[in-house]
């Protein structure tokens, strides 16, 4: 069989120093190290045969794609194999590795983070300190309101995972904080269903939210974990309706 030559060159090196994980990229998996490191150990030398990508940066060689295997080469005293490759964005990293393995949600807000973009240090911090889904705090921080779908469409997906989501309506979510946190004592106060439902009252604006809340503690009727957003309205409407001879519509 005849091959063709690439123009591709592929080097390798010892002097693991110039080689620079890039500012954005995944957080290492300890995991997969040591997977990686098993599989040379029994014969299959990888790193030789998956050549590491990487970029000039100066005196750096910014490695783009193959983070764990280079971790693999420096911990075995191995050759690191790299190729050379133009500029890369880290849309474009995540899509290489994606290729592989997938980026999570918390990869793409971790990555644009790093790299000092202040909607997605502040949505990671929003996420941390709620612990609301992340469907829903995305469409909180960007609309004003949670919606009723299961989460974002396209469109928005492409710009989340392109660095372009923005935060336009931080006091209407800082607000929804507050009114959750009201019910502090239920444990399923940050679940999506909860947080729909409630968000549903407050909208239609038709019951005292501080007098739900009131009669929601003194416990009379329970509030109970439920699995749907109409389930907890009933719970809900149940609850502010105790004891009363007209039935309150709260939504």
């Amino acid at each position: 069989m005849k091959h063709q030559e690439s123009s591709v060159k592929i080097f390798f090196s010892r002097n693991y120093n110039d080689f620079q994980l890039i500012t954005g990229n995944r957080q290492l998996n300890k995991a997969k190290i040591k997977k990686i490191r098993n599989d040379i150990i029994k014969g299959l030398d990888v790193l030789r045969y998956c050549p590491i990508l990487v970029k000039e940066n100066g005196r750096w060689l910014e490695i783009i794609d193959g983070q764990h295997r280079f971790e693999v080469a420096k911990e075995m005293n191995s050759k690191v194999w790299y190729i050379v490759v133009e500029d890369f964005t880290l849309l474009d990293i995540a899509r290489i590795n994606s290729n592989t393995e997938k980026w999570k949600t918390e990869d793409y807000i971790n990555c644009y983070a790093a790299q000092g973009n202040e909607h997605y240090i502040n949505l990671k911090k929003f996420l941390k300190e709620t612990s609301f889904p992340l469907s829903v705090t995305l469409r909180l921080l960007s609309t004003g309101k949670v919606g009723k779908d299961s989460g974002m469409d396209q469109a928005n997906a492409d710009k989340f995972k392109r660095g372009l989501f923005e935060i336009s309506f931080q006091n209407e979510a800082k607000a929804m904080v507050a009114a959750i946190s009201m019910f502090e004592n239920f444990s399923g106060r940050n679940s999506r269903q909860f947080i729909l439902a409630l968000d549903t009252i407050l909208q239609a604006g038709k019951c005292d939210v501080v007098e739900l809340v009131d009669m929601y503690k003194e416990g009379n009727v329970k509030l109970l974990k439920q699995e749907s957003v109409k389930a907890y309205l009933t719970n809900l409407e149940e609850i502010y309706n105790y004891r009363m001879r007209i039935r309150r519509v709260i939504f």
